[in-house]
């Protein structure tokens, strides 16, 4: 799970290490350098704030694309006049969703 800049990490660490079998990320992207080496993504649940003023939602978009361009699982959630820091009920509910999606023995359908 990563925030900011820690969600553009876990992208990398994903992509490079098999033991991770699931990431979470809020307000991250894809580092253009990286595309071309990635060779696998594990599940992948996203949150953005349509109104991130440091990381711009185009940056998610990108990374969405390209994970459905690849076809890896992916879940992706736009969250409407939220900024780069979420409000506590929206933050709550996030972190509820992130915790399903995490736990231990889910099954996610490829290409999601």
């Amino acid at each position: 799970l990563g925030h900011s800049v820690g969600a553009w990490l876990a992208v990398g660490a994903a992509a490079m290490d098999p033991r991770i079998n699931r990431i979470v990320l809020f307000g991250g992207g894809l580092e253009p350098f990286l595309a071309d080496s990635i060779k696998r993504m594990p599940p992948t649940l996203m949150f953005h704030g349509d109104q991130d003023d440091v990381v711009p939602l185009a940056d998610a978009d990108t990374l969405a694309a390209f994970m459905r361009r690849r076809r890896y699982s992916l879940e992706y959630h736009v969250v409407p006049g939220e900024g780069h820091t979420f409000s506590d009920s929206v933050a709550s509910e996030a972190l509820t969703r992130a915790a399903r999606f995490l736990a231990p023995g889910r099954r996610r359908s490829p290409g999601r």
